[in-house]
């Protein structure tokens, strides 16, 4: 989710930090203004009010201006309450009291520019309040258009400041995000990988820490494949002479059965060897070859028709005329498509086919059957290595075919996920990036 996102929160943060000190700032800057625009409007119009209203001056006598007074016995039917929000006429109200001219009330008359603001002044000793009104531009009631246009020019700079901060300090973070997401077991990588560019000392220690690991992970995969294959390579010498001793055997029909049993076992301890040799290539091979995924499972369809026939299973390709992967290894991806079209073929029903497509910048693949596919539950058990979904072992397999299946499609840094087909069947499909 976007908000979930460091950048977006960081982002968050720092705009309403900026807000909140504008809106503080505004607000002083704006009482402030309002406060010091009140005492030069009281400065110039209090000797015309004292004047008019008949009371005498505060500090002796005080020069008369040329400034019209307008009066009225009663309220004018014009004159509205003051807004709450008119802090300059609040600060004219202080003003005034403080001047020696409490008003009793105000209101204001906006019809007209400038407006007019209408005060009422208690008369001298006996004489009743009047209402005097006097026009003055420096009083309005609501705030100047200048002082909203600068808030807003600030808070949209404080915006973009919040937004290149944010992204500074980010950046080094989304490029470590795609160092580790970029990584695919097996993969060739630099003994000195280009630093994070602007990344503080402490993303630095933790990119540091993630390319140890790396190396580490790579070593294991290294040891790892070279264990299988030595192990591997010398089980097949004693298998080979067994089997060589086994076709010596007299051709007798006592001795018959005895020997198709050990070549029985012979050919599946075979075929486990070839399964533990290709779990352990599966992660060697290199990704510097662009491969022709269409090519290839017209090829594996083509390999396997005759056993699917023999079988009594329709396998069916419906392919692209090409789909090619600009880093891949062919060795994986015939053995990722051949191991999924021999799962559906032995586990599956009929018919067996092979879909393939591109949208966009991404690739898919799919291995459907008319079978009742792998129950959810033991969906994330399957990818593991060495499972049976059959417990009795009545059909041949090692265990082996999904988890190299999920080896090479994590070497191709595509999203392996298991669906039941309506009304009935099973499909296998694999999405990924075209470029891993």
């Amino acid at each position: 989710m976007p908000g979930r996102r460091l950048f977006t929160r960081f982002f968050l943060a720092q705009m309403l930090m900026a807000l909140a000190l504008t809106a503080v700032l505004g607000a002083v800057f704006f009482l402030e203004r309002s406060r010091a625009m009140a005492e030069l409007v009281v400065d110039r119009w209090a000797p015309a009010l004292r004047h008019a209203a008949g009371l005498p001056a505060v500090d002796g006598p005080e020069p008369v201006r040329d400034t019209p007074v307008l009066q009225s016995a009663e309220r004018p039917a014009q004159a509205g309450r003051v807004p709450i929000y008119a802090a300059r006429l609040t600060s004219v109200q202080e003003v005034l009291a403080a001047q020696g001219l409490p008003p009793l009330a105000l209101a204001m008359d906006a019809r007209q520019r400038p407006a007019t603001l209408w005060i009422e002044l208690a008369g001298p000793a006996g004489a009743a309040p009047r209402w005097y009104g006097i026009r003055e531009p420096l009083i309005e009631p609501s705030p100047p258009l200048r002082i909203l246009g600068v808030t807003g020019v600030v808070v949209a700079v404080a915006a973009l400041l919040a937004w290149w901060l944010a992204r500074w300090l980010t950046r080094p973070l989304d490029a470590l995000r795609l160092h580790l997401a970029g990584f695919r077991p097996g993969q060739t990588r630099p003994d000195t990988p280009p630093p994070l560019a602007g990344a503080s000392e402490e993303i630095l220690a933790i990119d540091q820490a993630w390319q140890e690991l790396a190396q580490r992970l790579a070593r294991f995969e290294q040891e790892r494949a070279l264990m299988l294959a030595g192990v591997s390579h010398d089980l097949r010498s004693p298998l080979g002479r067994i089997q060589l001793a086994a076709s010596l055997l007299p051709d007798t029909p006592e001795v018959a059965q005895r020997r198709a049993s050990i070549e029985r076992n012979v050919q599946v301890a075979d075929q486990l060897i070839q399964g533990f040799l290709d779990h352990a290539r599966i992660g060697a091979l290199p990704l510097d070859q662009a491969v022709d995924l269409a090519a290839l499972a017209r090829q594996v369809v083509l390999q396997r028709h005759d056993a699917a026939e023999q079988a009594g299973c329709q396998l069916r390709a419906e392919l692209p005329a090409t789909l090619v992967l600009p880093q891949a290894h062919p060795q994986l991806v015939e053995r990722l498509l051949a191991n999924l079209v021999d799962n559906a073929l032995q586990h599956g029903a009929s018919p067996v086919t092979v879909r393939a497509g591109r949208e966009g910048a991404r690739f898919w693949l799919e291995v459907s059957d008319g079978g009742p596919g792998i129950p959810e539950a033991q969906q994330a058990l399957a990818l593991q290595a060495f499972y049976r979904g059959d417990p009795g072992r009545a059909r041949p397999g090692t265990g082996l075919g999904l988890a190299i299946v999920r080896e090479a499609a994590q070497r191709l840094g595509a999203r392996l996920s298991f669906r039941h087909a309506s009304p009935q069947g099973f499909v296998v499909r694999l999405e990924g990036p075209l470029t891993p």
